[in-house]
């Protein structure tokens, strides 16, 4: 199965970016192009590719975005997937602050550099019972070249004396193991385990092993929970009381 797309966008006002009520930033019109490839999911093997592109020609902003997915069935009880993606946007024009008035509202020239991988696999003991594992690194950094103000009709000029550090690197890295019960109809027994890494930096990390290394090292929280879901059929209550 294989899909193919193009749009055009011309110029609108993004009301949302400003964060402030009734500003708006003019974003110029552009282009964008995607496909996907997928093979048969009915297969006990299959999976899919996507990849987008898009371009605004006044600003030289580009935007990539791919997906590569991949699921595995052994048998009927086990089943195991994997997903990555990434996203980059070069030359990015976005909010990075404000003054406490609102009436300036800064803006930068950034590259944001997004990945995320995902490995998951489940067991199915029975109709009743399974244990899922899941493990999950969503990355994002972003690092801002240009500095700009936002003026009231909706453009940029360059502003040079401001010189705070807007940078950032945030990674989430987590763990879930869980097992479910379903003891009767309707009820249901959960034990979960949790284990969550959370980073926040204000300089971006090149590279990718290098990034997620500094996010082993970070702190952990671990967390485990217990769930139960008890139904409860009133109407045989009362017959019973009757």
């Amino acid at each position: 199965h294989i899909e193919l797309n193009f749009d055009f966008h011309g110029n609108f006002h993004d009301y949302y970016e400003p964060r402030v009520g009734g500003r708006y930033f003019t974003e110029p019109y552009y282009y964008q192009s995607a496909f996907w490839v997928g093979s048969d999911y009915r297969k006990p093997l299959f999976g899919s590719v996507s990849f987008s592109f898009a371009k605004q020609p006044d600003t030289d902003q580009r935007f990539r975005e791919g997906e590569f997915e991949l699921n595995l069935r052994v048998g009927r009880k086990l089943n195991l997937e994997y997903s990555a993606s990434f996203q980059d946007e070069i030359n990015d024009r976005g909010f990075v602050d404000m003054t406490e008035s609102t009436d300036t509202i800064y803006f930068a020239r950034r590259d944001v550099n997004t990945f995320e991988n995902i490995l998951g696999a489940s067991y199915a003991f029975n109709n009743k019972a399974g244990l899922n594992l899941r493990f999950r690194h969503y990355w994002s950094g972003a690092a801002n070249n240009d500095f700009y103000q936002l003026q009231r009709n909706g453009e940029l000029i360059s502003d040079l004396n401001y010189n705070e550090n807007q940078d950032a690197n945030y990674n989430a890295f987590n763990i879930d193991l869980i097992f479910k019960w379903i003891f009767s109809p309707g009820s249901e027994l959960s034990l979960a385990w949790k284990n969550s890494i959370l980073s926040n930096d204000d300089h971006v990390i090149s590279g990718y092993w290098k990034n997620l290394d500094k996010t082993w090292r970070s702190d952990q929280i671990n967390s485990f929970s217990i769930r139960i879901l008890y139904y409860i059929d009133y109407n045989s209550l009362r017959k019973k009381k009757g």
